[in-house]
């Protein structure tokens, strides 16, 4: 079957499994691929900063918790605008949505592209103990999912100076821990 240059393996969701790995032969990628744009690409990969993640992973699970319903939900908001505000040229503000009676935010850095074409990067930043409706237990959630925000404010720390052809919103979903 011949691919064409959009070509991706399908993942396998089965429990397990590994996801099947690319072809050895490089037949699925443009031919006109350009070795600056690799180099482009290098130099990004080759900044991103290993201390950054592990700061910010410590910074988000040394909230008490990060239950929806927890007192801890707003300051925890507040910290991640920050973050992103510090590292970003980009404009960051924020979702406020009511569920349930929770005022809730989710924060949102939306970093413009010369195309209408948008990609979408996020992470939940809220967490949780065995019992999802206990909003005062300690729960850090460094795994679940500082690891993920983490990844993310690093991706809009590499992307900010960059010129971008689509536009890269990045957010932080809270209330996914309790189905919101």
């Amino acid at each position: 079957m011949a691919q064409n240059s959009n070509w991706y393996p399908q993942p396998d969701k089965r429990k397990g499994h590994r996801i099947a790995s690319l072809p050895s032969d490089k037949r699925h990628l443009k031919s006109t691929r350009s070795s600056s744009m690799d180099k482009s690409i290098e130099s990004i990969v080759s900044s991103i900063s290993r201390s950054n993640i592990e700061r910010w992973i410590n910074g988000l699970a040394s909230f008490h918790t990060r239950h929806t319903k927890s007192r801890f939900i707003d300051e925890a908001a507040n910290w991640l605008k920050g973050e992103l505000e510090k590292v970003s040229e980009a404009n960051v503000t924020f979702h406020n949505y009511t569920e349930s009676g929770f005022k809730l935010k989710n924060v949102i850095c939306q970093k413009t592209g010369s195309s209408d074409k948008v990609i979408l990067v996020c992470a939940h930043y809220d967490s949780r103990m065995e019992n999802l409706e206990d909003a005062e237990a300690k729960a850090p959630g460094a795994d679940d999912n500082s690891s993920g925000v983490a990844v993310v404010l690093e991706i809009a720390r590499l992307i900010s100076k960059l010129t971008l052809e689509k536009s890269v919103q990045l957010v932080f979903f809270s209330g996914e821990e309790q189905g919101l």
